[in-house]
């Protein structure tokens, strides 16, 4: 399944593991139209506490735009995310001939 992917990822400049993203470009446009998947590493907690966090969301005590992360992308990735949205975009155009 992952041949007909291509792998982009990008640290975070604060150097924290888990602000690093991964996108997946599926390549493959025999199935369908290009996507594009963008992944993150979720913060380290315990069964427990995931289970209580999820249980307080689905009741509404808690906010739905609380659950936030970020990662600050060091200018010498540019070229790399235009690599990418390029090879997004090239795709687009091979898919719609």
């Amino acid at each position: 399944m992952y041949n007909d992917f291509k792998f982009y990822h990008f640290d975070c400049e604060c150097i924290t593991p888990e602000h690093s993203i991964r996108f997946m470009l599926d390549t493959n446009i025999s199935y369908g139209k290009p996507e594009l998947y963008l992944e993150m590493q979720l913060n380290k907690l315990s069964f427990w506490n995931r289970l209580v966090t999820g249980i307080k969301y689905i009741l509404g005590s808690r906010k739905h735009n609380e659950f936030w992360e970020c990662t600050i992308i060091s200018p010498k990735d540019i070229p790399r995310f235009k690599e990418m949205f390029n090879d997004f975009e090239n795709l687009f155009i091979e898919y719609n001939r």
